[in-house]
């Protein structure tokens, strides 16, 4: 009997942590990047990459650095190692940001919300996500009808990364 309910707690706890992770990671659609590309979205690419370690310049241009960069990230993640920027790729590049995180991951962030940027609000990229940053992505948030945590989470980083309008 004490096998059968050791059993049955940890298939609950299996459920739990499962429907956790499901609601952590919604099913979502992310633009496809790829070699030859440029602009803004491949820019936070770059910086997500540095922010993990791999060399490569924040230029917005997908060129052949970011390629082998980004051919490593998915090899060393078990993803498919075609070096283009997807749905399963984008989900394990993103970096959770929030007020205290420094770093490439925060301007990554920063530079997607100047991006937005309206109203005349500004924004410093400068990798230190303080106050000014955690204001600016809450309005984001509210403005995109997403939570407002201050958090850019994957779902924030999905709707900075979607063109306006949709």
């Amino acid at each position: 009997m004490k096998h059968r309910r050791n059993w049955l707690g940890l298939v609950m706890l299996l459920a739990s942590v499962l429907s956790a992770t499901a609601q952590a990671a919604p099913d979502m659609d992310w633009l496809r990047y790829k070699a030859g590309d440029r602009g803004e979205d491949v820019r936070t690419i770059q910086y997500l990459l540095r922010a993990r370690g791999y060399k490569t310049q924040a230029d917005g241009i997908f060129g052949k650095q970011t390629v082998n960069a980004v051919k490593s990230f998915q090899r060393a993640k078990k993803l498919v190692g075609d070096g283009v920027v997807g749905n399963q790729t984008w989900k394990a590049l993103v970096i959770t940001v929030k007020r205290g995180s420094r770093g490439d991951a925060v301007r990554a962030a920063q530079n997607q919300l100047k991006a937005h940027v309206y109203d005349g609000h500004r924004i410093a990229v400068d990798g230190n996500f303080g106050a000014q940053t955690e204001r600016e992505v809450k309005k984001f948030q509210k403005d995109y009808e997403i939570k407002q945590d201050g958090i850019v989470g994957l779902v924030t980083w999905n709707t900075l990364l979607m063109p306006e309008g949709d």
